[in-house]
């Protein structure tokens, strides 16, 4: 079974089976369920900008889909760079396996490329 629900090689699910933060997403989105927020360190390629993101996402969209929530989810990640925020937008959407735009998009002051389609 796929560590994360949308349909990817079997070569990146044994990529993601060894980022640390495969094994926390759970801890983190039962965490934020009781918080309002929460902050994650962890060191670079760790999966904190990828991987959690998406764990949120998908859970959320599990929690408002039997019910028809309305209204689309965002997940917003911080990065302290231009280059930081395009590189994990498309490692992100890749992972997805769609273009960056799609659902995932990206923004760093005054430039960027938002979802089309933020998740409903």
């Amino acid at each position: 079974a796929s560590l994360l629900p949308w349909p990817r090689s079997r070569s990146l699910d044994e990529l993601l089976a060894r980022l640390p933060c495969v094994g926390a997403a759970d801890e983190i989105v039962h965490e934020l369920s009781r918080a309002k927020a929460v902050v994650v360190g962890g060191p670079a390629g760790c999966g904190k900008s990828t991987v959690v993101p998406q764990a949120l996402l998908d859970a959320t969209l599990r929690r408002h889909q039997p019910h028809g929530g309305g209204g689309a989810r965002l997940v917003l990640v911080a990065c302290p760079s231009l280059g930081a925020a395009k590189a994990g937008a498309a490692h992100a959407a890749a992972l997805r396996g769609e273009p960056v735009g799609e659902s995932v998009g990206w923004r760093h002051m005054f430039e960027g490329e938002m979802p089309r389609a933020p998740a409903a």
